[in-house]
Order: C-alpha cells, then structure tokens, then sequence
C-alpha cells in the first residue's frame, strides 16, 4: 500500500513540476511555408525539428533560427517566458493589429531577420537586446522594464512610445519618438557615450522620485514633468538636450513651491539648450537639481513665460546669458556660480531664496527686475 501511494506521489509531484511555470521549454519555429503563429504545425522542440508540438506559452521560450526562414503571422495574443531571433533567421515575423506581445524575464533579443508591430502594445518584462536584423516597434507603447541594449541592426520607433519602467540601463545610440519615464523610485542609466534621443516629447511620470543618470537625453519636442508625489532626491547626472528645431515646451504640473513638501518633485539633472529655432517655453515650477544649465545656443527662444525655475543644488550656469522669470534658490549649503565672470542670469520677475541652510553665489552677474525675497 505505501509502495503504490509512494509511486502515486511521485507521478504527480513530476506532472506538478513539468506544469509549473518554472520548467520552461524551447519552442523552435519550422514553418516550411508562410504561417500563423497559432498552429502546432509550426513548432518544434528542437531546431529544424519534426512539428506538432505545442505554441510558445508562458513558460517557453520562442525561438526563430536557420532551422526555418519562412515567415511568421502573430495573429493571437501572445504571452512568453522570452522571444529569440537569431542571426540565421532571415524571415520575416509581423503582428496582426490589435494583437499583444507579452514577454516575461527571459527577455527579448533579436540578431537577425525583420520584426514588425503594428498598434498593440508590447510589454518585455525582460532585457530588450537588438544586435542586427530590423525592429518595428508598435505605434501604442514598447514598454521594457530590465534594460535595452542596441549594438547593431536597425530600430524603427514606428512613431510609437516606448516606456521605460524600472531600474536600468539604457545602451546604444537610439532615436524614440515618445519616451515615458516611469517614477517609481528607479535609477535609470543612460550608458556614457550614449545618447537617446526623442523625436517627439517626453514624459516623466508616477507617484515617487526618479534618476536618470550619465548619458544624453536629447529632446526633440515637449517635456512634460508629471510626478508630483514625492520629495526625495529627484534628478541625476544626465544631460536633458534641448535641441530641437520648432517650438517645444517644458511643462511641470507644480504651479506653487511649497519648502518641505515640493521643492525636489521631478527635478531635472543637467541642461543643456542648443537651439537654432523655434521658442523653448517653459510652464510651471521647474525644479533643477543638475550640476550644469549650460546655454549652447538659443538664449533668446527661451520664453520664460510665468515660470519659476527652482534652484536646489551646487550648479553653474554658462553659455548665451540667460533670461528667466522667477527665480528661486533653495538654500541647502549649495554654491551657484555664473561663469565666466561676465555671464548674466536675469529674473525678469522675482528672485526668492528660502531654505534651511546657506547659499553661495560665485562669479557672474545676477539681474533681479523685480522682488528680492530672502526668507530664513
């Protein structure tokens, strides 16, 4: 009797486990025509391997290689442990519309071969790696939240959004078209020597600080700063590339500095405007926490509007003098230096320094047209 109810226990602890999404499988594709992803027809557990067995599913990694070049139609929903495309695969994989692409840690690589979106929206809960081949992403949102890594190949951004959500690193020349930051409290790493670019606006968002640190971030058209729930240290040492050729806007929704419980939400890292036209307008309360404010070019495009630009740590601020509305220094034992020396800053409206500790002011010259407000 034990014996059978041993022999019992261990048949369904192995279909247990077999079951789990933590026994993964390879599912290779072997259409020998053109072919829809949903059908048994065109899988295989090994490369180039007889068909029949079952369609990538949650715990299985779908991969595309030399075993078969034909094309593939994702025409259903797809939810994935990780999806491969190596550089023997020279067919073509395209997505019906409407249709989702959910990958999960294994992430996504591609090598070779052509990827196409359409508008559903693709989620890669894993690395996105490009190597070679041509990747189209959707025209809804390419969110990664592991790290995106480009070496090689072609990135079409497909006028879509691609939305970064969590801790990364972000490598490889790249141009987006909208660019989501997400604030959860995550370090984002543009790796050095690159620079990412967005042909379109950018937007940082959520309930908690974010940082993005090192590389470029070259900005086409709108920034929009929507985090308003935390106070922490906000920011990074990026570099925010105002350089676009028509009109752009930094948008924050803080209207009024409240010391304590606003003056760090969203903050900026390093700034740098080189503009040859159209006007930089600037709304809102736009907190700056960078090491720099450098203006390259286009000085006089800034149109400060009702602003108030928030000063919050040791910067300097050189280029084409520069023209603000409201100023604000937040005095926590910082120094500002104007450079060179006969650098002006001008607030065309009020200066305000409020804070709990000292302030320096070093070179340069600082014009205030309007109030001088100094509270302790």
């Amino acid at each position: 009797m034990n014996i059978k109810f041993n022999f019992f226990f261990i048949l369904l602890s192995i279909f247990l486990f077999i079951s789990s999404p933590l026994f993964s499988a390879n599912r290779f594709w072997v259409g020998t025509a053109p072919g829809s992803w949903n059908s048994v027809a065109n899988w295989s557990n090994v490369s180039g391997g007889a068909p029949g067995f079952s369609i990538p599913g949650l715990s299985d990694i779908a991969i595309f290689d030399g075993g078969s070049i034909t094309d593939c139609t994702i025409d259903i929903n797809v939810n994935v442990l990780g999806f491969t495309i190596n550089a023997l695969y020279a067919g073509k994989i395209g997505i019906n519309p409407g249709v989702t692409t959910t990958v999960a840690s294994s992430g996504f690589s591609q090598a070779g071969g052509t990827f196409t979106g359409t508008n559903g929206n693709i989620s890669i809960n894993g690395a996105f790696t490009l190597s070679g081949g041509i990747f189209t992403a959707t025209t809804g949102t390419l969110q990664i939240t592991t790290g995106y890594n480009y070496t090689a190949g072609t990135f079409n951004h497909n006028n879509g959004t691609v939305s970064f959500s969590t801790t990364q690193t972000i490598s490889g020349n790249t141009a987006f078209y909208n660019l989501i930051f997400v604030s959860n409290g995550g370090i984002y790493t543009i790796a050095s020597g690159t620079t990412i670019s967005s042909s379109n606006n950018v937007t940082i968002s959520g309930i908690q600080s974010y940082t993005i640190n090192t590389g470029i971030l070259e900005i086409n058209g709108d920034l929009t700063l929507l985090a308003t729930a935390n106070n922490s240290i906000n920011g990074g040492t990026a570099t925010f590339l105002f350089k676009g050729t028509g009109v752009q806007n930094i948008r924050s929704s803080i209207t009024t500095i409240v010391v304590g419980t606003n003056e760090r939400v969203c903050s900026l890292p390093n700034v740098e405007i080189n503009k040859s036209s159209g006007s930089l307008n600037l709304e809102g309360v736009i907190n700056f926490n960078g090491a720099f404010w450098k203006t390259t070019a286009g000085a006089s495009l800034v149109n400060p509007g009702t602003s108030t630009v928030n000063i919050i740590s040791s910067t300097t601020f050189s280029g084409e003098n520069l023209s603000l509305y409201n100023i604000h220094i937040y005095a926590n034992a910082q120094l500002i230096s104007l450079s060179p020396a006969s650098y002006m800053l001008t607030s065309t409206n009020d200066l305000t320094i409020n804070g709990g500790s000292y302030y320096e002011l070093n070179t340069g010259i600082l014009e205030i047209m309007g109030n001088l407000t100094l509270i302790n």
